[in-house]
């Protein structure tokens, strides 16, 4: 495992009373007790090691947490390092960022020891500057420290490979450990693969800072390819210097102290923040983990919401719900909600974690429009929420339900920063697309065409206005992102898109089955599954999801009220009357070749015209084994004719204008194209 893996996102520390503390590289596997890498260094830049458990104070999101060990390694020589020190001096450096690089770097040549090490400076901007080869003379490094001046645009090739001055060019000339400390204020364009490979010919190490901004990803991807640290969203003076003090340290060889804590319950997932104190110091530091599941206190519902798809106006509708208590005990006082549509019962109960209870959710539909209910469950230890949605879908709902919730008007976002998107009045599971405009509306720009969970995290682009709009849209839909009205050919009326729906109709969701152990699973176990092609949402908005034929058969139904899986009848009609076998394919598919940048086949497309307005799509299929393939080449659709083990499907190549039919086996991935009843 690479070196680099010590680089999860690192937050500065906050600076007081010149000391510096960093802490980073925070492990959880083993929770409760949790795990870190720390650096304590005195203002001189020295690293702290006489440090006990008592001399720390720990929060896990502002409550304290009990730390029970602290090790530090003894100390060791520095590895002698030839460091190059490459600042941007474009002209979004100017003011306070020069001077916080300058610092910066003021701290790095003197805290080198340069009798053993020696150091590099040069600039960037569009183009490349040395100011000092290496050199054991402080004053001459200081010398040409202060004399940088700023202006021009960003080039990161420039920075690290151009002639004549990039920096893995004069770490050529380097006696020792390569070491490259990079920082810039923003965004470059840069050939990040060759950077890489320079570095790595050369066994350099590349460190890179970047100033009030988030790190670029080419900039993260270099120092972790290379073994070295990232850092981002530095701020101030002192940050700066401590940075590359924490740097020095590790670039010369140091080794981090370790720590332990007991961490605590959570109740959402997500991220746990950090934050470590040396009490008597006064040095802070921040930092965060991904919370484990074991972790997170919650009741856990099976399904993960109710649905009631198309039901009957006026007619009492029943569904059982099982709850259960994880890492805690609960004892639910009352369940309140905020639809009369809807009751659940009982409305109190208590589970010791590992616990499950039966919850019944009912519903009486006063018309066939969209309608959401949310569930708020009293209890002792989370706050937690179920939800149910009922109606056609397509039909609009008679009261909307679904609201932006944040922003919600009057924030400041700063470009490159992270913000939470977040929605309700829907269950959690259903999609929307999110949008922003620039000019109260005129224009939209999506985020995300698909989304769900009732938050997004969005970093802001570079398009600022003061005219900031944004919007969330439901996207439930039963078909693919393709908008071909359905058609009528020979009498019969076919979809005019694959399928694209991932709940049985009573609710339940059909098992999307990503990866290849999850498909052979399916399989194994008889259970309906669907996949997007390579598990790509992009191309499941072009050509629907692929079923096994597990899902087809299931009792529970998936097509849309109305529709059904064709037969091998219905696909030989259609055959029939398109002209037989030999010219069916062509007339079915969709025209134009990849090739020629004007359709979705590969070449040659032979015979397609899509006279009958079917226009097949070459959505490719997935094998048993959960590989994919064919992807523009076939196209397959299953029937609902099958014998005990296989069952027929009809299918399409870019190579012929027939309409073939196979007999195949349940676990295969194919798309599925309905027929009205």
């Amino acid at each position: 495992m690479k070196k680099s893996l010590l680089l999860l996102i690192l937050f500065i520390p906050e600076i007081l009373l010149s000391q510096s503390l960093s802490i980073f590289d925070v492990d959880a596997s083993n929770f409760p007790t949790i795990k870190a890498k720390f650096y304590a260094l005195d203002a001189n830049g020295n690293q702290i090691r006489n440090l006990t458990p008592s001399d720390f104070e720990l929060l896990e999101n502002g409550l304290e947490r009990n730390v029970t060990f602290v090790s530090c390694p003894p100390p060791k020589p520095p590895t002698a390092i030839s460091s190059i020190l490459t600042i941007d001096v474009s002209g979004s450096m100017i003011d306070q960022r020069i001077e916080y690089a300058k610092a910066a770097s003021r701290a790095w040549i003197e805290g080198l020891p340069l009798g053993n090490s020696e150091c590099a400076l040069t600039t960037f901007n569009l183009k490349n500057y040395f100011h000092q080869d290496f050199t054991t003379d402080r004053n001459k490094l200081l010398y040409a420290i202060e004399r940088l001046s700023v202006g021009g645009g960003t080039d990161f090739d420039a920075g690290f490979i151009n002639p004549i001055a990039g920096a893995l060019l004069a770490a050529k000339n380097g006696k020792f450990k390569k070491v490259v400390v990079f920082i810039t204020d923003g965004e470059g364009d840069g050939t990040e693969s060759a950077i890489i490979q320079n570095a790595k010919l050369l066994n350099a190490t590349v460190y890179c800072v970047s100033l009030g901004f988030i790190c670029p990803p080419i900039l993260r991807n270099i120092a972790t390819q290379t073994d070295g640290l990232w850092f981002e969203n530095v701020t101030t003076k002192e940050q700066a210097e401590d940075v590359y003090k924490l740097i020095l340290q590790t670039a010369q060889g140091g080794e981090p102290c370790e720590i332990e804590w007991e961490g605590g319950l959570n109740c959402i997932s997500g991220l746990t923040n950090v934050e470590l104190q040396i009490t008597d110091l006064g040095a802070k530091a921040t930092s965060s983990y991904q919370r484990p599941n074991a972790s997170i206190a919650k009741l856990e519902f099976n399904p993960t919401s109710v649905k009631f798809p198309y039901p009957e106006i006026g007619v009492k509708i029943e569904k059982i719900v099982t709850v259960t208590a994880r890492n805690a005990d609960f004892t639910v006082t009352n369940i309140t909600d905020n639809n009369a549509a809807f009751t659940i019962t009982p409305k109190s109960f208590v589970l010791n974690n590992g616990q499950s209870t039966e919850l019944t959710v009912s519903y009486i539909p006063a018309d066939s429009g969209y309608i959401y209910v949310r569930f708020d469950l009293e209890n002792d230890v989370c706050s937690t929420r179920y939800h149910a949605s009922g109606g056609w879908r397509g039909v609009r709902p008679a009261v909307k339900t679904l609201k932006l919730i944040q922003p919600n008007g009057g924030e400041v976002f700063l470009v490159g920063k992270d913000t939470l998107i977040t929605w309700d009045g829907i269950p959690p599971d259903e999609p929307v697309k999110i949008e922003y405009s620039t000019n109260n509306g005129s224009d939209w720009t999506t985020i995300v065409e698909k989304t769900s969970g009732l938050s997004y995290n969005w970093r802001v682009p570079n398009t600022p206005s003061d005219n900031c709009i944004a919007r969330v849209t439901a996207k439930a839909q039963t078909s693919s992102y393709c908008d071909n009205p359905d058609v009528e050919i020979c009498g019969k009326i076919w979809m005019g898109c694959n399928l694209d729906v991932e709940y049985y109709q009573n609710g339940e969701p059909i098992r999307h089955a990503r990866t290849n152990a999850e498909w052979i699973d399916a399989g194994n176990k008889k259970e309906g599954a669907w996949c997007y092609y390579e598990n790509s949402d992009s191309l499941g908005q072009i050509y629907g999801k692929l079923y096994n034929m597990y899902a087809i058969i299931n009792p529970r139904g998936f097509v849309p009220e109305g529709w059904r899986i064709p037969t091998q009848g219905d696909f030989a009609e259609l055959e029939n009357c398109l002209g037989g076998n030999a010219v069916t394919g062509g007339k079915l598919k969709s025209t134009g070749t990849f090739e020629g940048e004007d359709g979705l086949w590969k070449s040659p497309n032979y015979g397609a015209t899509n006279e009958s307005w079917f226009t097949a799509v070459p959505g490719g299929l997935r094998f048993s084994d959960g590989t994919f393939s064919f992807l523009g080449y076939y196209c397959h659709w299953w029937s609902s004719t099958y014998s005990a083990t296989e069952a027929w499907s009809r299918y399409i190549s870019n190579s012929s204008a027939y309409f073939d039919k196979v007999e195949i086996q349940f676990e295969y991935g194919f798309s599925v194209r309905c027929i009205k009843n």
